[in-house]
Protein backbone atom coordinates (compact mmCIF):
# COMPACT_ATOMS: atom_id res chain seq x y z
CA UNK A 1 0.00 0.00 0.00
CA UNK A 2 1.30 3.47 -0.79
CA UNK A 3 1.17 5.85 2.18
CA UNK A 4 -2.00 7.83 2.46
CA UNK A 5 -1.68 11.46 1.58
CA UNK A 6 -2.67 13.97 4.19
CA UNK A 7 -5.69 16.04 3.54
CA UNK A 8 -5.04 19.11 1.47
CA UNK A 9 -7.02 21.24 3.94
CA UNK A 10 -4.59 20.49 6.81
CA UNK A 11 -1.59 21.22 4.61
CA UNK A 12 -2.96 24.59 3.62
CA UNK A 13 -3.61 25.52 7.24
CA UNK A 14 -0.05 24.58 8.14
CA UNK A 15 1.35 26.48 5.18
CA UNK A 16 -0.70 29.54 6.10
CA UNK A 17 0.54 29.34 9.68
CA UNK A 18 4.14 29.14 8.45
CA UNK A 19 3.57 32.08 6.14
CA UNK A 20 2.07 34.10 8.98
CA UNK A 21 5.06 33.22 11.16
CA UNK A 22 7.43 34.33 8.41
CA UNK A 23 5.54 37.61 8.17
CA UNK A 24 5.81 38.08 11.94
CA UNK A 25 9.54 37.37 11.91
CA UNK A 26 10.15 39.66 8.94
CA UNK A 27 8.15 42.49 10.52
CA UNK A 28 9.88 42.15 13.90
CA UNK A 29 6.80 40.97 15.81
CA UNK A 30 7.07 38.38 18.56
CA UNK A 31 5.74 34.96 17.76
CA UNK A 32 3.37 34.87 20.71
CA UNK A 33 1.67 38.19 20.10
CA UNK A 34 1.73 38.55 16.34
CA UNK A 35 -1.44 38.14 14.34
CA UNK A 36 -1.35 38.35 10.56
CA UNK A 37 -4.24 38.07 8.15
CA UNK A 38 -6.66 37.20 10.95
CA UNK A 39 -4.97 33.87 11.75
CA UNK A 40 -3.01 33.29 14.93
CA UNK A 41 0.70 32.90 14.32
CA UNK A 42 2.41 29.63 15.25
CA UNK A 43 4.10 29.72 18.64
CA UNK A 44 6.67 27.00 18.29
CA UNK A 45 10.31 27.46 17.43
CA UNK A 46 10.06 24.66 14.89
CA UNK A 47 7.39 26.60 13.03
CA UNK A 48 9.58 29.69 13.14
CA UNK A 49 12.50 27.73 11.65
CA UNK A 50 10.22 26.31 8.98
CA UNK A 51 8.82 29.76 8.26
CA UNK A 52 12.31 31.02 7.45
CA UNK A 53 12.45 28.47 4.60
CA UNK A 54 9.16 29.56 3.01
CA UNK A 55 9.93 30.69 -0.56
CA UNK A 56 7.67 33.72 -0.44
CA UNK A 57 5.60 35.45 2.19
CA UNK A 58 1.95 35.86 1.33
CA UNK A 59 0.13 38.37 3.47
CA UNK A 60 -3.63 38.60 3.49
CA UNK A 61 -4.21 42.12 4.75
CA UNK A 62 -7.75 43.40 4.40
CA UNK A 63 -8.54 40.99 1.61
CA UNK A 64 -5.56 42.06 -0.54
CA UNK A 65 -2.95 39.40 -1.10
CA UNK A 66 0.53 40.75 -1.59
CA UNK A 67 3.58 38.62 -2.17
CA UNK A 68 6.96 39.74 -0.94
CA UNK A 69 10.19 37.90 -1.71
CA UNK A 70 12.05 36.39 1.23
CA UNK A 71 14.98 38.31 2.70
CA UNK A 72 18.32 36.83 3.52
CA UNK A 73 19.85 37.53 6.94
CA UNK A 74 21.94 40.47 5.71
CA UNK A 75 18.91 42.15 4.14
CA UNK A 76 16.92 41.62 7.34
CA UNK A 77 19.72 43.12 9.39
CA UNK A 78 19.91 46.16 7.14
CA UNK A 79 16.14 46.62 7.04
CA UNK A 80 15.47 46.18 10.75
CA UNK A 81 18.58 47.51 12.47
CA UNK A 82 18.08 49.96 15.29
CA UNK A 83 18.72 53.55 14.26
CA UNK A 84 22.26 54.67 14.78
CA UNK A 85 22.95 57.60 17.08
CA UNK A 86 25.81 60.02 16.85
CA UNK A 87 27.39 59.92 20.29
CA UNK A 88 30.46 61.89 21.21
CA UNK A 89 32.25 59.28 23.28
CA UNK A 90 35.09 61.63 24.13
CA UNK A 91 32.66 64.08 25.74
CA UNK A 92 30.95 61.29 27.68
CA UNK A 93 34.33 60.00 28.86
CA UNK A 94 35.35 63.47 30.03
CA UNK A 95 32.06 63.91 31.91
CA UNK A 96 32.49 60.53 33.61
CA UNK A 97 36.04 61.42 34.62
CA UNK A 98 34.88 64.77 36.07
CA UNK A 99 32.13 63.06 38.10
CA UNK A 100 34.57 60.42 39.36
CA UNK A 101 37.03 63.14 40.39
CA UNK A 102 34.25 65.04 42.22
CA UNK A 103 33.24 61.90 44.13
CA UNK A 104 36.86 61.09 45.02
CA UNK A 105 37.41 64.65 46.27
CA UNK A 106 34.22 64.46 48.35
CA UNK A 107 35.30 61.16 49.91
CA UNK A 108 38.72 62.66 50.73
CA UNK A 109 37.17 65.76 52.29
CA UNK A 110 34.79 63.89 54.65
CA UNK A 111 35.84 60.26 55.13
CA UNK A 112 33.99 59.89 58.46
CA UNK A 113 30.65 60.41 56.72
CA UNK A 114 31.33 57.62 54.24
CA UNK A 115 32.61 55.33 57.00
CA UNK A 116 29.30 55.87 58.81
CA UNK A 117 27.36 55.04 55.64
CA UNK A 118 29.42 51.89 55.04
CA UNK A 119 28.96 50.86 58.68
CA UNK A 120 25.21 51.40 58.50
CA UNK A 121 24.99 49.29 55.34
CA UNK A 122 27.06 46.53 56.96
CA UNK A 123 24.95 46.54 60.13
CA UNK A 124 21.76 46.47 58.05
CA UNK A 125 23.03 43.48 56.05
CA UNK A 126 23.97 41.54 59.20
CA UNK A 127 20.64 42.43 60.86
CA UNK A 128 18.63 41.29 57.84
CA UNK A 129 20.58 38.02 57.68
CA UNK A 130 19.92 37.31 61.37
CA UNK A 131 16.24 38.22 61.06
CA UNK A 132 15.89 35.96 58.03
CA UNK A 133 17.42 33.07 60.00
CA UNK A 134 15.02 33.71 62.91
CA UNK A 135 12.01 33.85 60.59
CA UNK A 136 13.05 30.59 58.89
CA UNK A 137 13.45 28.92 62.30
CA UNK A 138 10.02 30.10 63.47
CA UNK A 139 8.40 29.00 60.21
CA UNK A 140 9.79 25.53 60.86
CA UNK A 141 7.67 25.20 64.03
CA UNK A 142 4.26 23.66 63.36
CA UNK A 143 1.90 26.07 65.20
CA UNK A 144 3.61 29.47 65.25
CA UNK A 145 3.27 30.50 61.57
CA UNK A 146 -0.50 30.09 61.71
CA UNK A 147 -0.64 31.95 65.02
CA UNK A 148 1.45 34.83 63.66
CA UNK A 149 -0.77 34.98 60.58
CA UNK A 150 -3.85 35.20 62.80
CA UNK A 151 -2.27 37.97 64.89
CA UNK A 152 -1.31 39.88 61.73
CA UNK A 153 -4.78 39.63 60.23
CA UNK A 154 -6.35 40.66 63.55
CA UNK A 155 -4.10 43.71 63.91
CA UNK A 156 -4.69 44.72 60.27
CA UNK A 157 -8.46 44.46 60.77
CA UNK A 158 -8.27 46.53 63.97
CA UNK A 159 -6.10 49.18 62.28
CA UNK A 160 -8.52 49.50 59.37
CA UNK A 161 -11.48 49.74 61.78
CA UNK A 162 -9.71 52.21 64.08
CA UNK A 163 -8.07 54.59 61.59
CA UNK A 164 -9.29 54.17 58.03
CA UNK A 165 -13.07 53.83 58.05
CA UNK A 166 -14.12 57.22 59.47
CA UNK A 167 -12.97 60.64 58.29
CA UNK A 168 -12.12 62.08 61.73
CA UNK A 169 -9.95 59.08 62.62
CA UNK A 170 -8.16 59.34 59.24
CA UNK A 171 -7.38 62.98 60.09
CA UNK A 172 -6.09 61.84 63.48
CA UNK A 173 -3.81 59.28 61.80
CA UNK A 174 -2.46 61.90 59.37
CA UNK A 175 -1.72 64.32 62.21
CA UNK A 176 0.03 61.55 64.21
CA UNK A 177 2.19 60.65 61.20
CA UNK A 178 3.07 64.30 60.54
CA UNK A 179 3.96 64.79 64.21
CA UNK A 180 6.20 61.71 64.16
CA UNK A 181 7.91 62.79 60.94
CA UNK A 182 8.41 66.27 62.39
CA UNK A 183 10.08 64.80 65.48
CA UNK A 184 12.36 62.50 63.52
CA UNK A 185 13.45 65.03 60.92
CA UNK A 186 13.74 67.99 63.29
CA UNK A 187 17.23 69.50 63.18
CA UNK A 188 18.54 70.99 66.40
Amino acid sequence: HPPKKKKKKNQTKREKAHQNMAFAIASGLTATTARAGGAAVCRSRAAARTARRVPAIVMDVGGDKTETPPMDNKAKAEAYDAPSFNVDTEELTNQAKEKAKMVADDVKSRPAFYVQIASAVGVAAVTLTVLQAIINAVNGLPVLPGLFELVGLSYTSWFIWRYLIYNDTRDELVSNVREFVGKTTKKD
